[in-house]
């Protein structure tokens, strides 16, 4: 019996030792991890590691969608990816489409989208009427970039930026001004706007990856008078666009070139400069105005995964 009794006692002894080590465990594991009151401060919750979330520029409420990879712990510096939409999408419907809402949790790095007011941005296009006062996109992304460092612990050397159509439009616009911040940029389906082409001066080099359509029928590949009920404007042609960065970053202007692709109606043709810092184009010969999203939607490319590489291998692949 006395021994009966003394198992007892040394078996729950252990139990309660084992049980205040995994709670101990726990505890500091939860710390770690942010927590929904961090991420949030009330806002709205969608999914999990998906939130839509507001912050104040001039006055004016802008809202975005923050999508955190299920592992995250807080303690790691991660990437973070700002993907801007094409006007007629919101910001979320944009990263549901080109998978990059996937991809976040997938390679582990933080995803925004942020949202356009009235669908458009200031893009660098002078396309409002009577002096109409523009909100400073600018000034939004780049609050952005500062508040996700500081909250999420983003990795300062590994902060991109991809946009579509107009959000490609934008993300060139945020090359000129935010060089300073921002590591690499990637553009699809857009060229510079006219109206900002001759005012870019970036302070530093910025790694471009563009991929552009030679048929497009919204943004001319060869540039003049964008067309769509969508978006107006005037831009510059995909070669002027290639040789101001070429330039800028530094890079030889003959580049090695690939060519490539399945496609009966449409080719790939790969242009790598070197020599400085990376300018890649992709020119989807005879395709249109599209985010290429590989063979399953009979495309030879996928762009969210050249973009993704292009980014994490430090521009280099």
């Amino acid at each position: 019996m006395f021994r009966n009794k003394k198992a007892i006692v040394i078996f729950s002894f252990i139990f309660i030792t084992l049980l205040v080590i995994v709670i101990i465990f726990l505890k500091k594991t939860n710390s770690n991890k942010l927590s929904d009151d961090s991420l949030i401060n009330n806002e709205e919750l969608l999914s999990f590691g998906k939130y839509k979330k507001t912050t104040k520029i001039d006055k004016l409420t802008r809202s975005y969608t923050l999508y955190i990879p299920h592992s995250y712990l807080n303690n790691e510096s991660l990437p973070l990816i700002i993907a801007l939409h094409p006007e007629g999408v919101t910001g979320e419907e944009f990263a549901d489409f080109t998978k990059l809402s996937q991809v976040n949790s997938q390679e582990n790095f933080i995803l925004i989208t942020p949202d356009a007011i009235k669908n458009e941005w200031s893009d660098g296009r002078k396309i409002k009427e009577n002096n109409q006062s523009l909100p400073d996109d600018v000034k939004f992304i780049s609050t952005l970039i500062d508040e996700a460092i500081q909250k999420y612990n983003v990795n300062k050397g590994k902060i991109f930026v991809t946009g579509f159509s107009s959000g490609g439009i934008m993300t060139l616009r945020l090359a000129c001004e935010l060089s300073d911040k921002i590591n690499a940029v990637a553009i699809v389906g857009a060229t510079f706007p006219k109206d900002y082409f001759k005012l870019c001066q970036p302070i530093n080099a910025v790694p471009i990856i563009i991929i552009n359509s030679t048929n497009d029928n919204i943004i001319p590949y060869q540039g003049g008078k964008i067309i769509s009920d969508l978006i107006t404007g005037e831009t510059e042609s995909n070669d002027n666009t290639i040789d101001f960065w070429v330039n800028n970053n530094g890079c030889k202007p003959d580049p090695t070139e690939y060519i490539f692709g399945n496609n009966p109606l449409t080719h790939i043709e790969r242009e790598d400069y070197q020599g400085g810092d990376a300018v890649t184009l992709y020119q989807v010969v005879g395709g249109a105005h599209s985010w290429p999203l590989g063979i399953n939607t009979g495309q030879d490319i996928n762009a969210t995964d050249l973009i993704w590489k292009f980014f994490k291998n430090g521009s280099s692949y």
